[in-house]
């Protein structure tokens, strides 16, 4: 059981900003092994079997061969890479930074029109990132990672932060670079983006050195509601490789994960029939598919009911 107090973070502890790489929806992901299947089984169900997955031994590191290009992700410090096929890291790569970064930026997709499989490529990655994120928020919720901190002053010792006291908070923005001090910045004012975790409570509450530990997960209920049922069972379709033989009539991998991009931008509509409308006109556009009204509706139902319940926030109010 994790402890209530402590003075110094675990081994096994991550800075928040940087945790999900290191999660899975039932837990943290200790060994690099576990690490790697669990990244291998929420690409492939996404691109259909294409591309090649590389693990770096002794690591939570990969790298993905898919579109023309090489996607480097680094769970430990939440880093991502983007270089062309055939070319070296020590070249100037597309992209480089932390996941968050990734996620919120796709200029270098616009700078690289030459590029043609570049925004699908991307598409496809930040929709793995995506789901870690989601799975990152369902251990939290499920109490298999905790949220610990300390609390009004650097020198406090940690303590673990409930999730209806987190719902409060606000990460702060990390401090700008002091170009004045020179290499004293490095000993004085040097806060990197993914280690930056500081937030911020309504009545100006502070809590530093925020991290996620792993926790001992709740036993599950046999009257455990049918929400999250429909939402382990979309977490556990998106893992799953597609069986030999047996194609699907409708791209639902390729749905799941523009219905994850699009709550990730928080574009998603409010209203369901809102979205059903706005996800037949994708699969007329981008798929080349009339899916029937009913069968989109009920593929969006699980969503609606796991995000947009009046008694429930978006993920982004657990890692933001």
């Amino acid at each position: 059981m994790t402890p209530e107090v402590l003075q110094e973070p675990g081994s096994d502890w991550a800075p928040l900003t940087r945790a999900a790489l290191c999660y899975g929806a039932r837990g943290y992901l200790r060994s690099a092994e576990e690490w790697a299947q669990n990244l291998r089984g929420k690409l492939f169900p996404i691109c259909s079997g294409e591309g090649s997955f590389k693990r770096f031994e002794k690591s939570r590191t990969a790298e993905i061969s898919y579109g023309g290009l090489s996607f480097y992700i680094c769970a430990e410090n939440s880093i991502v890479g983007v270089r062309r096929d055939g070319s070296e890291w020590s070249d100037a790569p597309l992209f480089i930074g932390t996941a968050e970064d990734f996620l919120s930026n796709r200029k270098w997709v616009e700078y690289h029109p030459e590029i043609t499989s570049a925004d699908r490529a991307y598409r496809t990655i930040a929709g793995v990132l995506t789901s870690f994120n989601l799975d990152c928020m369902q251990a939290i919720e499920v109490g298999a990672a905790v949220i610990m901190a300390r609390k009004s002053t650097v020198l406090a010792p940690f303590e673990r932060i409930t999730l209806d006291q987190w719902r409060y908070f606000k990460l702060d923005d990390p401090p700008e670079w002091d170009t004045r001090m020179g290499s004293r910045a490095l000993w004085h004012n040097y806060h990197p983006r993914p280690n930056f975790n500081v937030a911020t409570g309504p009545a100006g509450e502070k809590l530093f050195a925020i991290h996620l530990a792993p926790g001992t997960p709740q036993q599950e209920s046999e009257t455990r509601e049918s929400e999250e049922k429909c939402a382990d069972y979309l977490l556990e379709q998106m893992r799953k490789q597609r069986q030999a033989g047996r194609p699907q009539a409708y791209a639902w991998a390729a749905f799941h994960v523009e219905v994850a991009d699009l709550i990730r931008r928080n574009e998603l509509p409010v209203k369901k029939e809102a979205a059903i409308e706005q996800i037949l006109t994708w699969f007329k556009t981008t798929q080349n598919q009339n899916p029937s009204r009913s069968a989109v509706s009920e593929k969006l139902t699980p969503y609606y009911e796991r995000f947009f319940k009046s008694d429930r926030k978006p993920y982004r109010a657990f890692l933001s």
